[in-house]
Protein backbone atom coordinates (compact mmCIF):
# COMPACT_ATOMS: atom_id res chain seq x y z
CA UNK A 1 0.00 0.00 0.00
CA UNK A 2 1.51 3.70 -0.44
CA UNK A 3 2.14 5.75 2.53
CA UNK A 4 0.12 8.29 0.39
CA UNK A 5 -3.16 6.69 0.92
CA UNK A 6 -3.33 8.70 4.67
CA UNK A 7 -3.47 11.88 2.59
CA UNK A 8 -7.45 13.12 3.46
CA UNK A 9 -7.52 11.10 6.65
CA UNK A 10 -8.26 12.35 9.84
CA UNK A 11 -5.21 11.48 11.86
CA UNK A 12 -7.04 9.33 15.34
CA UNK A 13 -4.29 7.59 16.44
CA UNK A 14 -0.32 7.84 16.51
CA UNK A 15 1.89 5.04 18.51
CA UNK A 16 5.59 4.50 18.58
CA UNK A 17 7.59 1.83 19.15
CA UNK A 18 11.32 0.96 17.92
CA UNK A 19 10.60 -1.03 15.06
CA UNK A 20 7.03 0.02 14.64
CA UNK A 21 4.38 2.67 14.22
CA UNK A 22 0.68 2.11 14.67
CA UNK A 23 -2.10 4.49 13.06
CA UNK A 24 -5.75 5.27 13.20
CA UNK A 25 -7.22 8.06 10.88
CA UNK A 26 -10.89 8.05 10.08
CA UNK A 27 -11.68 4.93 12.01
CA UNK A 28 -9.04 2.73 9.28
CA UNK A 29 -6.13 1.14 11.19
CA UNK A 30 -2.32 1.23 9.47
CA UNK A 31 1.00 -0.14 10.47
CA UNK A 32 4.23 0.43 9.38
CA UNK A 33 7.08 -2.08 9.65
CA UNK A 34 9.71 -4.33 8.48
CA UNK A 35 8.95 -8.15 7.77
CA UNK A 36 12.32 -9.47 9.10
CA UNK A 37 13.92 -12.16 6.73
CA UNK A 38 17.66 -12.92 7.93
CA UNK A 39 20.43 -10.68 7.81
CA UNK A 40 18.74 -7.16 7.82
CA UNK A 41 17.42 -4.98 10.74
CA UNK A 42 15.05 -1.93 9.95
CA UNK A 43 14.11 0.71 12.79
CA UNK A 44 12.71 4.03 13.54
CA UNK A 45 15.50 6.28 14.23
CA UNK A 46 13.86 9.58 14.98
CA UNK A 47 10.21 11.06 15.01
CA UNK A 48 10.40 14.96 14.64
CA UNK A 49 7.53 17.15 15.13
CA UNK A 50 4.62 16.24 17.40
CA UNK A 51 2.17 13.43 16.68
CA UNK A 52 0.03 13.72 19.34
CA UNK A 53 -0.14 17.30 18.69
CA UNK A 54 -1.53 16.60 15.18
CA UNK A 55 -4.84 14.31 16.82
CA UNK A 56 -8.00 15.15 15.38
CA UNK A 57 -6.00 16.79 12.15
CA UNK A 58 -6.80 16.02 8.28
CA UNK A 59 -3.52 14.89 6.53
CA UNK A 60 -3.43 17.14 3.95
CA UNK A 61 -0.16 15.64 2.47
CA UNK A 62 2.16 11.69 3.25
CA UNK A 63 5.05 11.22 1.41
CA UNK A 64 8.04 8.98 1.36
CA UNK A 65 11.29 9.17 0.13
CA UNK A 66 14.54 7.41 0.37
CA UNK A 67 18.46 8.06 0.15
CA UNK A 68 21.95 6.55 1.06
CA UNK A 69 23.66 9.84 0.97
CA UNK A 70 23.52 10.06 4.72
CA UNK A 71 26.56 8.64 6.71
CA UNK A 72 26.03 4.74 7.52
CA UNK A 73 26.01 4.53 11.49
CA UNK A 74 28.37 1.63 11.56
CA UNK A 75 31.25 0.63 9.30
CA UNK A 76 30.09 -2.69 10.12
CA UNK A 77 26.97 -1.83 7.90
CA UNK A 78 27.38 -3.69 4.43
CA UNK A 79 24.13 -1.80 2.88
CA UNK A 80 21.79 0.71 4.67
CA UNK A 81 18.95 3.17 3.35
CA UNK A 82 17.68 5.78 5.31
CA UNK A 83 13.76 5.88 4.69
CA UNK A 84 11.62 9.43 5.33
CA UNK A 85 7.72 9.44 6.30
CA UNK A 86 6.52 12.95 6.33
CA UNK A 87 2.61 13.89 7.31
CA UNK A 88 1.66 17.04 6.94
CA UNK A 89 -1.76 18.57 8.81
CA UNK A 90 -2.39 21.93 9.12
CA UNK A 91 -0.79 22.11 12.57
CA UNK A 92 2.21 19.70 12.17
CA UNK A 93 4.74 18.52 9.67
CA UNK A 94 5.86 14.73 11.33
CA UNK A 95 8.64 13.00 9.60
CA UNK A 96 9.44 9.68 10.62
CA UNK A 97 12.95 8.52 10.14
CA UNK A 98 13.97 4.77 9.31
CA UNK A 99 17.29 3.06 9.36
CA UNK A 100 17.74 -0.26 7.25
CA UNK A 101 20.99 -2.42 7.14
CA UNK A 102 21.73 -5.44 5.41
CA UNK A 103 24.67 -7.22 4.08
CA UNK A 104 23.06 -6.51 0.70
CA UNK A 105 20.97 -9.41 -0.23
CA UNK A 106 18.15 -8.38 1.75
CA UNK A 107 15.26 -5.70 2.09
CA UNK A 108 15.83 -2.63 4.00
CA UNK A 109 12.39 -1.19 3.15
CA UNK A 110 9.46 -0.67 5.73
CA UNK A 111 6.51 -2.16 4.45
CA UNK A 112 2.91 0.28 4.90
CA UNK A 113 -0.12 -2.04 5.50
CA UNK A 114 -3.60 -1.46 6.19
CA UNK A 115 -4.74 -3.94 9.32
CA UNK A 116 -8.36 -5.38 8.43
CA UNK A 117 -10.45 -5.64 11.27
Amino acid sequence: MEFSALAGLTLEKFVEERETIKITASGRDFIMQHHQDCCESVVVESISGDPQAAIGEVIIDATEHSNSDEPKQSDYDESFTWTYYTIRTQSQTIVIRWYGTSNGYYSERVDFEEVCK
